[in-house]
C-alpha cells in the first residue's frame, strides 16, 4: 500500500465486491445475448442467401421460356375449349334459323307438342320485336 493513501474501510470493500459482482452478471448476461444472437443471424443469413438464389432461378426459368408456355393452359384443354366455342356457334345459329322459320322445323319434327312450342316461342318473339 502507498504511504499517502489511508487504508480502505470495509464500506469500500463491500462496495468494491458489490460492483465486482453486478459487472460479472453484467458480462454474462453480455455473453448470453451474444451466443444467442450469432446462430440467428447465421440463419437469416443462409435463409436470404437462399432466398436470393431461389428468387434468380425463377427468374432465369422464367425468362427462358414462353410466358405462355409457362402459365397458359395446357395444349389439349385450349383444343378442347376451341370445338366447344365453336359448337356452341352453331348451335346458335341453328336455333337461329329454327325460330325463324317454325314452318321448317314442323315439317321434319314428328313430336306435335314440340313443333307447337317452337311455333309458339317464334310468334312471341315476333310479336316481342
Amino acid at each position: 500500500m502507498p504511504q499517502n493513501q489511508p487504508p480502505p474501510r470495509k464500506d469500500e470493500k463491500g462496495f468494491v465486491k458489490e460492483l465486482r459482482a453486478r459487472i460479472d452478471d453484467y458480462y454474462q448476461i453480455v455473453v448470453r445475448n451474444v451466443r444467442d444472437t450469432i446462430p440467428k443471424q447465421i440463419g437469416y443469413f443462409l435463409v436470404r442467401k437462399s432466398q436470393e438464389k431461389l428468387h434468380q432461378d425463377l427468374y432465369m426459368r422464367i425468362s427462358t421460356s414462353s410466358i405462355h408456355e409457362t402459365l397458359g393452359e395446357p395444349k389439349h384443354i385450349l383444343e378442347r375449349r376451341v370445338t366447344l366455342q365453336n359448337l356452341i356457334k352453331t348451335l346458335d345459329g341453328s336455333v337461329k334459323i329454327l325460330t325463324r322459320d317454325p314452318e321448317l322445323t314442323a315439317a321434319h319434327v314428328e313430336d306435335s307438342g314440340l313443333s307447337e312450342d317452337i311455333r309458339a316461342d317464334a310468334m312471341a318473339r315476333r310479336q316481342a320485336a
